[in-house]
């Protein structure tokens, strides 16, 4: 991801608390700035772990403590599988467009396959705690 996708996705992420996550929900979008290639997903996963406890010094300790639970969702790749329709939204597969939409307090948006995922896994959380998935 790229620091402009990062920034998109920090702000539509925290913008859509309360109707995709919980409202108290942190959201922590990270850039994966590793070197050409990327890091791949367990290193990903470990990188972008550290990256989201370096934004929020309380959030490893909530996690050992079991206080609450972190998903954590990898957006790299272009979507070669979803081919044709992530190019319609410049090969940013996360932000493919599906057929239904999020009302925030000041708007309206197409509801994405990343926040789709989001919805559709944080039926877990509370069974959870003390996870990182």
């Amino acid at each position: 991801t790229s620091k402009s996708q990062t920034d998109y996705w920090q702000k539509r992420l925290e913008e859509s608390k309360g109707c995709i996550s919980p409202a108290d929900a942190r959201v922590f979008a990270v850039e994966e700035d590793w070197s050409d290639g990327g890091a791949g997903n367990g290193l990903g996963t470990l990188y972008a772990w550290h990256k989201a406890c370096a934004m929020d010094s309380k959030l490893k300790a909530d996690l050992e403590a079991g206080k609450i639970s972190v998903g954590l969702f990898h957006t790299a790749g272009k979507g070669t599988r979803l081919a044709p329709m992530p190019g319609s939204e410049c090969n940013n597969k996360p932000a493919v467009k599906l057929p239904a939409v999020i009302k925030t307090k000041t708007t309206v948006y197409p509801l994405t396959i990343l926040e789709a995922v989001i919805k559709q896994t944080g039926v877990y959380a509370s069974s959870r705690k003390g996870r990182l998935s």
